[in-house]
């Protein structure tokens, strides 16, 4: 039976890393992505909104760096890589 570990990261430590993380322009072209999907909402239905439930479930999970995790220790843990070069199964969980 395969195990599968569960990993957590917070909302904010989430949206450091959707926001903030990697390079200028990249970084700029989220946020219009994200203002041109809510602009386009709110022409459509009367509003725009996105959680960020709904930013977490839509982006992809195996990008974001162990270093935003909660169970990083950056006093012990030497490594800060891709969650998709871990090397085992995981679950992550995005948390208050």
């Amino acid at each position: 039976m395969k195990t599968i570990t569960e990993l957590t990261i917070t909302k904010g430590r989430f949206l450091d890393w959707y926001f903030d993380y990697g390079q200028d322009q990249e970084n700029k072209q989220l946020r219009v992505e994200l203002a041109e999907s809510i602009i386009d909402q709110m022409y459509k239905v009367g509003f725009g909104s996105m959680s960020v439930q709904e930013l977490f479930d839509n982006c992809n999970q195996d990008a974001i760096r162990a270093y935003y995790l909660q169970e990083y220790d950056m006093l012990t843990d030497t490594f800060d890589i891709e969650l998709s070069d871990l090397g085992f199964e995981y679950c992550l969980t995005l948390i208050d």
